[in-house]
């Protein structure tokens, strides 16, 4: 229970700062600043900033007085420079917006009407499962580095930017070997891009948020996992596993994540093989059997 002396009306300010790689959760309360907490990735310091963490800090007079900061508040010491996203500075959020402005307003037709709702295919899911955190990365109909992925998630583009991420084109155009031979029903290609979309925003997260790229697994490590199952769980979604444990009956890969995990029909027939986005060196045969029985072969 909050100490009796505790009045949430003179909270003024919650905030989230890095320091020497560092997070920390500061509030501004009767005109004091105090902080409490030490993470190192945004996501448990974004978490701790709930009322109710805040309060049980506040709510001990004494802890009040060892974690005061200073008798007057003053302006957090990166928020003018940095994002409340690890290394994204203002110069690559403005960079972001400028193409976003481009695509809108001056790309080619076909462009701009598949990447613009894109755009809002991501806007939805970030407020729905990264609260908001994300800055709108670099979204590009373009091959990805490797020939057998569908997509990928890039820390920095090709021309020096932060945060791209590159969707194949032959997937919405229906000549990639998954949609070549289904019935190249628009809908249901734009709904494989849109998971493939799904599926590059949490390494995003992972890169600009998190920090924790797992790369030993090839970036679909147990963390990696654990948000597809997150996501999936507010999608309706079969689980998934990393691709590291043994295979579990009628149970998918993250790395394939969320196609594995779709009903068959979801792609309304414009898919006839699902591949995994990013299979890594060792692929090998095996099959896999989605939620409603169908099943489909991997190679």
């Amino acid at each position: 229970m909050p100490a009796p002396d505790f009045d949430p009306r003179l909270l003024s300010e919650v905030q989230c700062i890095c320091e020497q790689g560092r997070w920390r959760v500061v509030v501004t309360y009767a005109g004091q600043r105090y902080t409490f907490g030490t993470w190192l990735d945004y996501e448990g310091a974004h978490h701790a900033c709930s009322a109710s963490a805040v309060t049980k800090a506040l709510s001990s007079p004494l802890k009040r007085d060892m974690r005061r900061l200073e008798e007057a508040p003053r302006p957090a010491r990166q928020e003018a420079q940095v994002s409340p996203l690890v290394g994204t500075d203002t110069r690559h959020r403005h960079h972001r917006e400028q193409f976003w402005d481009f695509v809108r307003n001056q790309a080619e037709p076909r462009y701009r009407a598949a990447l613009t709702r894109l755009l809002g295919v991501w806007e939805e899911a970030n407020q729905a499962y990264y609260g908001g955190v994300l800055v709108p990365p670099i979204i590009l109909l373009a091959e990805p580095s490797n020939p057998r992925r569908l997509g990928d998630c890039s820390p920095i583009s090709g021309w020096g930017a932060e945060s791209q991420i590159r969707i194949r084109p032959s997937l919405l155009a229906g000549t990639h070997p998954n949609v070549r031979e289904g019935n190249h029903d628009p809908e249901g290609l734009f709904r494989f891009v849109a998971d493939v979309l799904l599926h590059e925003q949490i390494h995003q997260w992972q890169q600009e948020v998190t920090g924790q790229r797992e790369e030993s697994y090839h970036g679909h490590g147990p963390r990696f996992c654990a948000k597809c199952n997150e996501i999936g769980a507010a999608l309706g979604l079969a689980q998934v596993i990393v691709k590291t444990r043994p295979q579990v009956p009628m149970t998918g890969h993250c790395s394939e994540w969320p196609y594995t995990a779709r009903p068959f029909s979801y792609y309304l027939g414009a898919v006839t093989h699902l591949g995994g986005v990013d299979p890594g060196p060792q692929r090998q045969r095996r099959t896999i059997v989605p939620a409603n029985g169908d099943i489909i072969k991997h190679d």
